[in-house]
C-alpha cells in the first residue's frame, strides 16, 4: 500500500508537469527515479501481452491462460503504470484550473518554483551515473546542444502556436455565430504523402513526449503539422486523426524499446544525455519572458528577458529557494530512512 501511495503522488507530480508549458512529464519521471521503470513497463505492453489476453478469453478466464496473463501483467508492471496514470489524471482534473491561474497571474514566481524543484532534483539522475568519463561528457553535450538548438532555433514556433490557436478559436466562434459550424469548407486530408507525414509526426511526437524537456506539440510545430492536427481535431477528420494515432501507437513501443536497449547497453551515457536535456530545458523554463499580444490578449512569449531588480525578482528568488529546499529536505530524509 505504501508503494501504491507513493506512485499516486509521483503520478500526480507528472500530471502537474504536463500542465505547465516547458515542463516535461519525462523530466519529472527522471528526477523521481521512475523513468527507467516506466520505460521498461511501456516496452512490455507488447504483442506477448495481447496474445495472452486473447488466449485468456478463448480459455474461459481460467487455468493456464489465466496464470500466463497474470504473469504478463506483472511483467508489464500494470499496477505501477495504473497508479501513475490515476495520479496523473486526478492531478490534471483537480489542478489544471489552479495552474492556469498561477501561470497567468503569477507566471514568474511559478516558473521559478519549478526551476528550484528541478535544479535540486538533478542529484537523482547524477547518482544514477555508474561512471563519469569522456563518453558521458560527450553524451551530456549532445543532449544539451540538442535541446538548446530546438529551444533557441525553433523557439519562435511556440509563439506561432498561440497565434494558430487564437485563429482557430476565432474561426470556431464565427462559424457558430453564422450557423455554419459543420466544417463544410474543410478539405479532409487524403493525400497519401500528407498522411505519411502525419503518420511520421505521430511517431516523432509520442517519442518526444517520453524524453525530458521535449514537448510533443512542439515537435509537431517543428514538423509543420501542428495546425493541420488542430484543424483535423476541430473538423473531426477521423481518418487523419486515426493515421496520427497509429503513428503514436507504433512509435511509443518502438521508441521505448530503443531507450530500454540504450539504458541496458550504454546506461551512463544515456543518463548523461538525459541530464543534458534536463539542464538545456532551463532555457525554456527561464521565468522572465517578454509578452506578446495575440487576438487582443496579452500572453507570455518564449523570448527570455533580463529581469528588473524589483519586488517580482525577490519573490521569484523566494519561490525558487522554496522549491529547492523542498527537494533538498525530502532527499535528506529519504537517505536517512534508507541508512
Amino acid at each position: 500500500m505504501k508503494e501504491i501511495g507513493l506512485n499516486l503522488v509521483r503520478g500526480a507530480l507528472i500530471g502537474v508537469a504536463n500542465i505547465i508549458p516547458g515542463v516535461s512529464g519525462g523530466t519529472v519521471a527522471l528526477v523521481l527515479g521512475v523513468f527507467e521503470r516506466l520505460v521498461r513497463a511501456i516496452k512490455n505492453l507488447d504483442i506477448r501481452l495481447l496474445r495472452s489476453s486473447l488466449r485468456l478469453v478463448a480459455g474461459g478466464f481460467k487455468g493456464q491462460p489465466l496464470d500466463t496473463f497474470i504473469a504478463d501483467l506483472r511483467r508489464a508492471d500494470v499496477v505501477f503504470m495504473g497508479t501513475l496514470g490515476v495520479g496523473a489524471m486526478v492531478a490534471i482534473v483537480l489542478l489544471s484550473r489552479v495552474m492556469e491561474v498561477l501561470l497567468t497571474g503569477l507566471h514568474d514566481p511559478t516558473y521559478a518554483f519549478f526551476d528550484g524543484l528541478i535544479l535540486a532534483s538533478l542529484v537523482v539522475p547524477w547518482r544514477l551515473l555508474k561512471k563519469k568519463g569522456l563518453s558521458e561528457a560527450a553524451s551530456f553535450a549532445v543532449g544539451l546542444g540538442f535541446i538548446l538548438v530546438l529551444s533557441i532555433g525553433f523557439g519562435h514556433l511556440a509563439d506561432k502556436k498561440l497565434e494558430i490557436k487564437a485563429a482557430h478559436e476565432a474561426d470556431a466562434v464565427a462559424a457558430v455565430e453564422d450557423g455554419d459550424d459543420d466544417g463544410d469548407d474543410y478539405e479532409p486530408l487524403r493525400d497519401p504523402a500528407a498522411l505519411a507525414v502525419l503518420f511520421t509526426t505521430g511517431i516523432v511526437a509520442i517519442s518526444a513526449m517520453i524524453l525530458p524537456g521535449v514537448s510533443g506539440s512542439f515537435m509537431m510545430l517543428v514538423m509543420g503539422q501542428y495546425e493541420k492536427v488542430l484543424t483535423a481535431i476541430n473538423n473531426r477528420d477521423f481518418v487523419a486523426l486515426g493515421i496520427l494515432a497509429l503513428g503514436c501507437l507504433i512509435g511509443l513501443p518502438a521508441f521505448t524499446r530503443l531507450l530500454n536497449f540504450l539504458l541496458k547497453r550504454f546506461h551512463s551515457q544515456t543518463i548523461a544525455f538525459l541530464i543534458g536535456l534536463m539542464i538545456g530545458s532551463f532555457w525554456t523554463l527561464w521565468p522572465f519572458k517578454a509578452t506578446i499580444v495575440v487576438a487582443g490578449e496579452t500572453h507570455f512569449s518564449t523570448r527570455n528577458v533580463v529581469p528588473a531588480v524589483d519586488a517580482n525578482l525577490l519573490v521569484c528568488l523566494g519561490t525558487f529557494a522554496v522549491g529547492f529546499a523542498i527537494v533538498a529536505v525530502f532527499d535528506v530524509v529519504e537517505r536517512r530512512l534508507k541508512a
